[in-house]
C-alpha cells in the first residue's frame, strides 16, 4: 500500500451535489482551522479526498446538510498532489432571488438559491428616527448571478434589499443587504388623481381604488435622487415599488393606502425590472406640492 492509496482509506463520506443530488466524491470531514470559534467564518468546515469535484453552482450535501463551496486547496509530496482541501460554509436553507417586478408577480424566473445569513452591524437611521435597522451578509455560491437593487427572500420569510456584492478571499460571494422585514411585500390600496372626465361637469374625479401589491419600504433603504429639483426626504417619508403593469401611469399627487394610513405620491421613477419607485408621503403631512 503507497502513501497515495493511505490519503484516500478513510474517505467515507457522500458528497453530492446540493441541487441534482448527483453523487460527486466521498471525502473526510474536518474542522475549520481557525482561532476564533464564534465568528461568522468560525462555522466553516473542511472536507478532503485525493481529489475534489466543484459543482456548477458551488453547494454540496454532506450527511443531509448543505454547504457552501469556497476555495480549493491541495496538498503535495514532492511535485504530486496527494489530497485536495475544500473549505464549505453551512447553508441556512433556500433563499429566493429576483427584481421587485419578479416577487410582485410571482414570476417563475425568481432564482432558488442555498445562502447563510449573518448580521453585519446595526446602523442608525440618521435624520428619520434614533431606531436601528440591520445590514445583513448573505454568502451564496461564487457563480449565483447576484446584483445591487434585486431582493433577497430567506428561508424564514424576511425580505432584504441587495446594496452591493462582493468576493471573501475563502471563495464566497457575499451579498451585503438591508433587513426590510417579513411585511415589507404588502397589499395597498392605489388611488390615481385622475378619474375619467365627466363631460357633464366638465372634471375630472379620483380614479377608482385598486387592490395591487408592492414593495413598502423605509425611504432610506432604497432612495434615489435623480435631479438637484427633487423632493428631498421628510421624517416619515416612504418608497412605495409598484409593477408598472399594475400602476402604468402614476403621477404626482396620486394617493396611497397602507395598512390603514394614507399617503401622497411626491415622484415617480423606473426602477429599470419594470417596477416604479414612488416616494410617498404621509398626505398629513407637508407635501411641498399643491393639492
Amino acid at each position: 500500500m503507497d502513501i497515495y492509496d493511505v490519503a484516500q482509506f478513510f474517505d467515507r463520506l457522500r458528497v453530492a451535489d446540493a441541487y441534482s443530488n448527483v453523487f460527486l466524491f466521498d471525502c473526510q470531514m474536518d474542522q475549520y482551522d481557525v482561532s476564533e470559534r464564534d465568528s461568522s467564518t468560525g462555522w466553516r468546515r473542511t472536507c478532503s479526498a485525493k481529489e475534489v469535484e466543484t459543482p456548477a453552482r458551488r453547494v454540496v450535501t454532506i450527511d443531509s446538510q448543505a454547504y457552501l463551496v469556497g476555495r480549493v486547496e491541495k496538498d503535495y509530496l514532492n511535485e504530486y498532489v496527494i489530497r485536495e482541501h475544500m473549505l464549505l460554509h453551512p447553508s441556512d436553507g433556500l433563499f429566493i432571488l429576483g427584481s421587485a417586478k419578479q416577487f410582485i408577480s410571482s414570476s417563475s424566473a425568481l432564482v432558488s438559491l442555498h445562502g447563510a445569513r449573518s448580521l453585519r452591524k446595526e446602523q442608525k437611521e440618521e435624520g428619520e428616527s434614533s431606531r436601528l435597522f440591520r445590514v445583513y451578509s448573505v454568502y451564496v455560491g461564487l457563480n449565483e448571478g447576484v446584483a445591487r437593487d434585486q431582493i433577497i427572500k430567506s428561508p424564514d420569510g424576511v425580505y432584504y434589499r441587495v446594496q452591493n456584492v462582493g468576493i471573501q478571499t475563502g471563495q464566497y460571494k457575499t451579498v451585503y443587504a438591508i433587513e426590510l422585514g417579513g411585511s415589507a411585500l404588502t397589499e395597498v390600496t392605489y388611488i390615481a388623481s385622475s378619474g375619467e372626465y365627466d363631460h357633464v361637469t366638465d372634471l375630472s374625479g379620483a380614479g377608482t381604488p385598486v387592490l395591487i401589491d408592492a414593495f413598502f419600504e423605509r425611504y432610506q433603504a432604497n432612495y434615489h435622487y435623480m435631479t438637484w429639483a427633487a423632493e428631498r426626504f421628510q421624517n416619515g417619508d416612504r418608497v412605495l415599488t409598484v409593477s408598472a403593469e399594475d400602476a402604468p401611469a402614476p403621477l404626482n399627487n396620486d394617493r396611497v393606502q397602507v395598512a390603514g394610513d394614507d399617503y401622497r405620491v411626491l415622484s415617480v421613477q423606473s426602477d429599470g425590472s419594470g417596477c416604479w419607485e414612488l416616494h410617498i408621503r404621509p398626505a398629513t403631512m407637508n407635501l411641498g406640492i399643491d393639492t
